[in-house]
């Protein structure tokens, strides 16, 4: 919401690496959406794997419906799924061929039991990065859309739940890797905490959960062109 400068830098990064087959980047309701900048529509042009996603009517961000909207348009061939803050460039994606990567009898490559996380304590900017099984994403029905705000806390209770998940059907654990060099292979662009806040409720300044239960967001598409697609949410 409202950061399509950064868009600008962060999006070629990873466009350009082969192994990644599929974006989608959700603009949540920014004041002027994102397709009409010029640097991001010579992007589209040069990328046709980018999909943007544009949420109509909104007047504060929601990360965990944003990120969750986003992994509804990801294409269903993909099974790896890597949730980026808009924050992140990348700068050398050689950690990729490290992955712990299980090959697929039809040639594809999937996560299958690691949930690969940000380390705060390492990186303080890193909490928006996560890359995980786009099954196991999808059985617990991704981030928990009880929390207001995020910043990290999303990301651990998707972790708990997949593990409660795989504990209840007699599964190994998911093992969480901590990606404690991440700096040397992504830069985060700086910003202060005003950036982080001003697109939240000033009440919700902080990480904050609900009880209860959720489903994913529902939402209808009313308009679609090409990679740009425009929806919005049901609860209107």
């Amino acid at each position: 919401m409202n950061r399509t400068e950064r868009l600008e830098q962060m999006l070629p990064s990873w466009a350009k690496i082969e192994s990644i087959k599929d974006i989608v980047v959700v603009d949540w309701s920014s004041e002027i959406p994102i397709i009409e900048n010029e640097n991001i529509k010579k992007i589209l042009q040069k990328f046709n794997k980018i999909k943007i996603v544009r949420v109509e009517n909104e007047n504060f961000f929601h990360i965990c419906k944003s990120n969750n909207i986003g992994f509804k348009f990801t294409n269903e061939e993909n099974k790896i799924l890597l949730k980026l803050d808009v924050d992140y460039v990348n700068i050398d994606e050689s950690w990729i061929d490290y992955l712990a990567l299980k090959k697929r009898e039809d040639g594809n490559f999937y996560l299958k039991q690691y949930l690969l996380v940000g380390g705060h304590r390492f990186y303080k900017s890193s909490s928006g990065f996560l890359l995980v099984n786009k099954k196991a994403f999808k059985s617990v029905k991704g981030y928990n859309e009880n929390y207001s705000s995020g910043w990290g806390g999303e990301d651990n209770d998707l972790y708990e739940r997949i593990c409660k998940n795989e504990r209840e059907l007699g599964k190994k654990f998911f093992e969480k890797i901590i990606f404690f060099d991440i700096k040397k292979y992504v830069y985060h662009i700086p910003h202060d905490d005003e950036l982080r806040y001003c697109n939240y409720p000033p009440e919700q300044k902080l990480s904050k959960k609900n009880d209860g239960q959720w489903e994913f967001q529902k939402y209808k598409i009313f308009s679609q062109k090409n990679n740009y697609i425009r929806i919005i949410l049901k609860n209107k």
